[in-house]
């Protein structure tokens, strides 16, 4: 699939608006590595600190969502099913004479 690459990618026909969850963390905590090396006095680490949580969060939350459910699909088929049982049932039932 076009797009799509590692963990937490967002697949997208168009390659520049796709992410890559590691890729993307990854450059948060080398910015975070860099702010603290040039501004060491600051306290611009806490931010970047606070942005690699949120970046590994995302992260996380991104192969949550991408992650089959199973039960869902399980309770769809299920569903699906008894309608069409029910359906057959009911169509059986009219078919009948009284």
């Amino acid at each position: 699939m076009p797009g799509l690459s590692g963990r937490g990618a967002v697949a997208s026909s168009v390659p520049y608006l796709s992410l890559d969850a590691d890729k993307l963390t990854a450059t948060v905590m080398r910015l975070r590595e860099r702010v603290k090396e040039r501004f060491p006095e600051r306290g611009l680490a806490e931010i970047g600190e606070k942005l690699v949580d949120l970046a590994v969060k995302a992260r996380d939350a991104t192969d949550n969502l991408t992650r089959p459910m199973l039960a869902l699909r399980l309770a769809s088929a299920l569903l699906i099913l008894v309608i069409v049982v029910g359906l057959g049932l009911t169509l059986y039932s009219l078919g009948r004479p009284a």
